[in-house]
């Protein structure tokens, strides 16, 4: 057993031990404890996987921070890589109250299970092996509801069968059964139509992108619950297609020339978000190395240059943190047509880099964490998505206030 090993055993034996302790009455506490640790092991858990790559030294910081971009650069550890983010924006600079501590911990609960499963099956470690002694909560009159449902996921016949009508992701709820886990999702169809009236709840055993358009197959099933026979409909394959109205309006946003959805350059990069998992705005701001890694990979293979032309201008923008930016990385993470076309100005604007956009999205640009875009509320955890907190902390008690004022006064 090498010392990157051992590291992440001891970081966590310190949780297991706060997890074996839990009592109803220092549930907070505790959770607060492991809340502490938490972050300690994702490190861990980067380091241990960069060592193979390089030389590095344990624990030094530039290390560290060398690790987690080689993490955030490999799309099958995005998991790892968004929960080291969230970890950072909720536990670096303060330990939530136990209240606080105690919701986080469920929040978490599903990245805990892929942590174990990844440390299990790449370096044969057993971690976090009482993670099912942690109170979740859950209403004990859906168990057998639930359970029958992953039973029907995990003996469904799976095909290669091309989807084609696309979808948005209206909600996505985690569910558990058995140690594993498993996705409640809300849909609706892609279009400038929908509705409350036309949604419906499908499963899947695999997480699915939420963030574009995403085409869709179906396998149709059946469960028995409280002796009625109750139809159930299971995700079978799944493909990111952003649609043509939204590259358009992204397009006239950054007053560059058009993304055509009809390029190699197109169905590849909608490989990669598939495959990978990562939105557009985790992909502009990679390091360099590794952005460019995709970059010629993708263009090695297409006839087309128009979408990284404008990625390029975005991640520009981004880098030079240029008037605009924040808007560019929300749009870049929400690339829905009914969003964009509320931005899009009729000529160019000045104060935000030339994007074609309304002097109303500068409340936002400038106050992410608690402003809004014109026609729409962000919600807190997309923006934590694409933006950081850091010295924003002022941005979220505003938020925080106003939101408690409109709800109880």
């Amino acid at each position: 057993m090498n010392e990157f090993d051992r590291n992440i055993l001891i970081v966590n034996e310190n949780i297991c031990k706060n997890i074996a302790s839990i009592t109803e009455e220092d549930r907070g506490f505790r959770s607060q404890n492991i809340l502490n640790n938490l972050r300690h092991l994702v490190e861990a858990i980067a380091q241990r996987i960069y060592s193979e790559k390089e030389t590095i030294t344990l624990n030094k910081y530039d290390d560290i921070e060398r690790s987690v971009s080689y993490v955030a650069s490999r799309g099958e550890l995005r998991f790892l890589n968004r929960f080291h983010y969230f970890l950072q924006a909720a536990v670096s600079h303060f330990i939530p109250d136990e209240d606080g501590a105690t919701r986080l911990m469920l929040k978490y609960y599903e990245w805990l299970i892929r942590i174990r499963e990844y440390a299990k099956n790449s370096f044969n470690l057993d971690i976090l092996e009482n993670l099912e002694d942690y109170p979740l909560d859950q209403d004990d009159s859906l168990f057998e509801y639930y359970e029958k449902i992953a039973f029907c996921l995990d003996r469904a016949q799976y095909t290669h069968k091309s989807p084609q009508n696309r979808f948005y992701v209206q909600k996505s709820k985690t569910f558990f059964v058995s140690g594993k886990i498993y996705y409640e999702i809300t849909v609706t169809p892609a279009d400038d139509y929908s509705s409350k009236f036309n949604r419906f709840t499908v499963f899947s055993n695999k997480e699915i992108p939420t963030y574009y358009a995403i085409k869709l197959s179906f396998i149709d099933d059946e469960i028995e619950i409280l002796g009625r026979r109750m139809p159930i409909r299971m995700i079978n394959t799944y493909f990111v297609a952003i649609r043509p109205v939204e590259f358009e309006d992204f397009s006239r946003i950054l007053n560059m020339q058009k993304v055509s959805t009809g390029t190699k350059e197109y169905h590849a990069m909608m490989e990669y978000l598939t495959v990978s998992g990562i939105s557009l705005s985790e992909l502009v701001t990679m390091a360099d190395e590794y952005y460019d890694a995709v970059k010629t990979e993708i263009q090695n293979s297409s006839n087309s240059n128009n979408l990284f032309n404008s990625l390029d201008r975005c991640r520009q923008l981004i880098k030079s943190k240029a008037p605009g930016s924040n808007i560019v990385r929300y749009i870049l993470l929400k690339m829905r047509h009914h969003i964009m076309k509320r931005q899009i100005a009729d000529r160019a604007n000045n104060w935000l880099s030339y994007l074609c956009l309304w002097n109303e999205c500068f409340p936002f640009d400038k106050m992410p964490f608690d402003a809004s875009l014109v026609y729409h509320n962000p919600t807190l955890f997309d923006v934590f998505s694409c933006i950081s907190s850091k010295g924003r902390e002022h941005e979220i008690l505003s938020r925080k206030i106003r939101s408690n004022t409109e709800r109880n006064v």
